[in-house]
């Protein structure tokens, strides 16, 4: 009865992409760098997963993960360009806690993913 009419409705909305399921696809630099450390992510697991020989997917995959390693590694040096001056005094200054200036302030942010993109250079010769 109505329940299988109100699902019907809904699969054919969705299927369509007809409203409230309307679906857009946009990019920017925002989204290029979320798949690039969704990316970076998960590359090495797919690698050893389901690549197991050494063909032409391998070298692919390869220039791939290495392209989207400059990216990210573009990503956080314009990261550190735009600290604003007297980064560290403000760190330790009740500036820090301030919403204008805590965008700033991911120097964890920074240590780690400079960790994951040193740990990932090997990856490039194998």
């Amino acid at each position: 009865g109505n329940c299988q009419q109100f699902i019907k409705q809904q699969a054919t909305l969705v299927l369509r992409g007809d409203s409230p399921y309307h679906c857009t696809l946009r990019l920017s630099w925002v989204n290029v760098l979320a798949l690039c450390s969704f990316w970076f992510m998960l590359a090495d697991q797919a690698r050893l997963a389901f690549m197991t020989g050494s063909g032409s997917s391998e070298y692919v995959t390869t220039v791939i993960s290495t392209t989207v390693w400059f990216v990210l590694v573009l990503e956080l040096a314009f990261e550190v360009w735009i600290w604003p001056r007297g980064f560290f005094r403000i760190l330790r200054s009740e500036m820090a806690f301030d919403p204008n200036t805590a965008q700033y302030l991911s120097l964890l942010h920074l240590i780690m993913e400079s960790l994951a993109l040193i740990f990932f250079m090997p990856e490039f010769v194998c």
